[in-house]
């Protein structure tokens, strides 16, 4: 449990109490982490230093206030002759509506089932944004960070569900937009469907480990709740048939022809993609072959999203080991949360530095030159392409190449014109010395 020291200000006496933050810090008092949302008045501020011997710092570690007051403040914070750009890669500023009844430094790691399904998720995301699987054995955790589901992860470690979950993946997609990275729309929108699919999974198991029977009798409950069954064609067989069926054959070839069967019996329209996703998985339990199946059957890529969820919940150690133990890699260093997040900016104040308003975007400092980490709520981060940095850097390559190609072809241009100098100089020279040698030689005598 973290301590902090606490002073409440007006809002409008915060840049005033800044200037002077030894104080400040001086007439605050002493609460704990699930304090920090505790409710505000309409006009004020809490200000927040972390409460360690370690950290000798008068600067404030968070501000927390109404969504309304932080975007007023931070353009002032910003303007100040002495700011520090971002202001909020040094002092976090938190919305108190994003805490509702949540400790932001309080989580629950993932239970095993929930964990591989994540982890399936974001290698399923990832596969279906790149060209080829090959990809995946060189990627690292700056692309992990890129995906929505490691967003949607860590919001649920954090306690985020339903509704907050939705809220989550309309700022996820405000920074895409922002920071000019591409974005499917309808991707996101099953990508968040499938994570709190994932988060309700773990809350009815009672700890089981995954199985085939019992992921399929999850997501029958799941489709009940979500379709309307009445204007739904159904398949021939519920999910739980199929899978009992599936449990007593072993060949491969007999086990996709089943599964095919029962994809083939129903409209194509009506079938939901966790559905699918889940059939193609019972193929191979743990495999990644049919990855090209599950692509064929819709161009969203949340077949493959789900396909590749349930190949790592039913594979386990055998699927994390795939393209290079990519896998082990997500689960290990990325879903593995501490209390110590960081961040290079907020949505916040992303909005006001990189308006597209402005002439230019305003620089500033990243912890990658071709990434932003933003800090979508508390302690929930994502990682974006860093699009004008990247088009800037491209235009100075450009401009570079262009200026070594205009010295190329002057140094070649110079090289032509010696050459002619040479060559004149040559034939004046063979002229001087011809006219020399006849102005030299002895006249013949009259006879």
């Amino acid at each position: 449990m973290k301590r902090f020291r606490n002073v409440n200000v007006e809002a409008g006496d915060l840049v005033r109490a800044l200037s002077r933050p030894r104080e400040l810090k001086d007439t605050s008092y002493l609460i704990r982490d699930f304090e920090l949302g505790a409710p505000l008045a309409p006009n004020q501020v809490r200000i927040l230093w972390v409460d360690d011997y370690n950290i000798n710092n008068d600067v404030p570690s968070i501000i927390v206030t109404s969504r309304e007051n932080i975007s007023s403040l931070l353009p002032r914070l910003l303007a100040l002759p002495s700011a520090v750009t971002p202001v909020t890669s040094a002092m976090k500023a938190w919305a108190v509506e994003d805490f509702g009844c949540e400790n932001p430094y309080e989580f629950k790691q993932l239970d095993a089932t929930r964990a591989l399904g994540f982890v399936g998720l974001i290698i399923g995301e990832l596969t279906s944004l790149i060209s080829s699987e090959a990809d995946l054995r060189t990627m690292g955790m700056d692309s992990v960070r890129r995906t929505l589901s490691f967003v949607c992860a860590q919001a649920i470690i954090r306690g985020w569900q339903g509704k907050s979950l939705s809220g989550l993946a309309e700022r996820w997609l405000e920074a895409s937009e922002i920071t000019e990275n591409e974005v499917n729309f309808t991707t996101v929108t099953n990508i968040l469907s499938l994570s709190d699919f994932l988060r309700t999974l773990s809350d009815s198991s009672e700890g089981k480990e995954a199985s085939s029977e019992i992921l399929g009798h999850q997501i029958q409950a799941w489709l009940e709740r979500q379709i309307d069954w009445g204007q739904r064609d159904l398949l021939q067989r519920t999910i739980p048939q199929i899978t009992r069926e599936l449990r007593a054959v072993s060949s491969r070839e007999k086990r996709y022809d089943i599964v095919m069967d029962a994809l083939g019996s129903s409209n194509d329209k009506s079938r939901s993609p966790l559905e699918l996703g889940f059939l193609i998985s019972l193929i191979e339990l743990g495999s990644f072959e049919f990855l090209d199946l599950a692509r064929s059957m819709d161009s969203s890529g949340l077949v493959v999203a789900a396909y590749c969820a349930f190949a790592v919940m039913l594979g386990r150690e055998s699927a994390l080991r795939n393209f290079n133990g990519f896998g082990w890699t997500v689960l290990n260093q990325g879903l593995q949360l501490n209390s110590e997040v960081t961040s290079d900016i907020s949505i916040g104040e992303l909005r006001i530095l990189l308006d597209r308003r402005r002439s230019a975007p305003l620089p500033f400092r990243t912890r990658s030159p071709w990434l932003i980490d933003v800090e979508l709520a508390p302690m929930i981060v994502g990682s974006f392409a860093n699009v004008a940095k990247r088009k800037a850097s491209s235009q100075r390559t450009q401009e570079t190449s262009e200026a070594i190609e205009r010295e190329e072809a002057l140094r070649g241009s110079l090289m032509i014109a010696m050459r002619a100098l040479e060559e004149a100089c040559g034939i004046v020279e063979g002229q001087r010395l011809r006219s020399g040698s006849t102005l030299g030689k002895p006249r013949g005598r009259k006879k």
